[in-house]
């Protein structure tokens, strides 16, 4: 089902070069500066790098910290919806 995914679904630059990921990453980064200010201002006060985080749930399509019933869900909204 994943190879499906990132051969079939997303965009080819996704994997590839990983510029999607990139791209997907500071998007990331934006909004949490936007909406949680002070946490990412508290993360950068201990040298925490929002970037580990994000780059990992991006590579594993978030599969790798969520729930099994949470990803059967999100999977399955992921092939409906796109």
């Amino acid at each position: 089902m994943f190879v499906q995914i990132t051969e079939s679904i997303l965009p080819i630059d996704y994997y590839s070069d990983m510029l999607g990921i990139l791209i997907d990453q500071k998007v990331f980064e934006h909004l949490m500066k936007k909406e949680f200010p002070k946490l990412v201002a508290h993360m950068e006060e201990c040298s925490y790098s929002l970037d580990l985080v994000a780059f990992q749930w991006l590579v594993t399509l978030f599969f790798n910290s969520l729930s099994y019933q949470t990803e059967k869900f999100v999977l399955s909204a992921f092939l409906i919806k796109g």
